[in-house]
């Protein structure tokens, strides 16, 4: 699973994204998690409750038995954000949720074992980075 977070995310919005996952019946064990918070990703309507909510929620998710799942940060407001998230939802032996900064994203998907999507997933990120950033002109 990638989720790429870019421009304003609300706190709705995340809400909405986690009602889905926690959807997803998926129920083998060992899903793999690539989030990428993008340099033009707006918290200014995204509340530490709402994160720390998300975190709580996804506990109950059916997936994450002996799963992995690796934030990738490229702020530092967005680093903290990301913690705050882990804090919540971290259960000891449930699974690993790791956070790396910006220049991170290679570990992370080495991390992952998802070498061979590393073009594609470097590809999506670039492509929302530059929708953003042109967005700004």
């Amino acid at each position: 699973m990638l989720v790429i977070l870019h421009g304003l995310v609300t706190d709705e919005q995340l809400d909405a994204h986690i009602s889905r996952m926690l959807e997803d019946q998926y129920d083998s064990p060992g899903k793999l998690g690539l989030v990428v918070m993008c340099k033009s990703i707006s918290t200014r309507d995204l509340s530490f409750k709402a994160i720390f909510s998300a975190g709580k929620r996804m506990k109950k998710a059916k997936f994450r038995s002996h799963g992995k799942v690796a934030f990738v940060t490229k702020s530092a407001v967005s680093f903290g954000l990301a913690r705050i998230y882990k804090s919540a939802a971290e259960v000891a032996d449930l699974d690993e949720i790791r956070i790396l900064r910006s220049d991170g994203l290679e570990k992370a998907i080495q991390w992952l074992g998802v070498e061979q999507y590393s073009d594609p997933i470097h590809h999506q990120i670039t492509r929302y980075e530059q929708v953003a950033e042109y967005a700004v002109k």
